[in-house]
């Protein structure tokens, strides 16, 4: 069964980094049919690998940023529209 995993990174100013971009890629890269964006650099993707193997997939492109991986087992918004999708994508 794969896990549920909450992925967010320190975003550089208001304007769209290019290491933004690599990072939402390569995350997105990992749960190619099930990863969900909430906010820019706030992304839900389902995987069977373990946390430290995700920081490990993506560290070495981000390693002057700080992330945050968390497992979950469930996740509701404030928007139905989101929520709608997020059971849609298996959240």
């Amino acid at each position: 069964m794969l896990k549920k995993y909450l992925i967010s990174f320190r975003e550089e100013g208001l304007n769209s980094n290019p290491s933004d971009s690599v990072i939402r890629r390569n995350v997105e890269r990992l749960s190619p049919k099930t990863w969900f964006q909430i906010f820019p650099n706030f992304i839900l993707i389902q995987s069977d690998l373990s946390i430290s193997d995700i920081l490990a997939e993506i560290e070495f492109i981000s390693h002057s940023k700080r992330i945050v991986i968390s497992e979950i087992s469930d996740c509701i918004t404030n928007e139905e529209q989101v929520n709608e999708a997020l059971k849609e994508y298996g959240y």
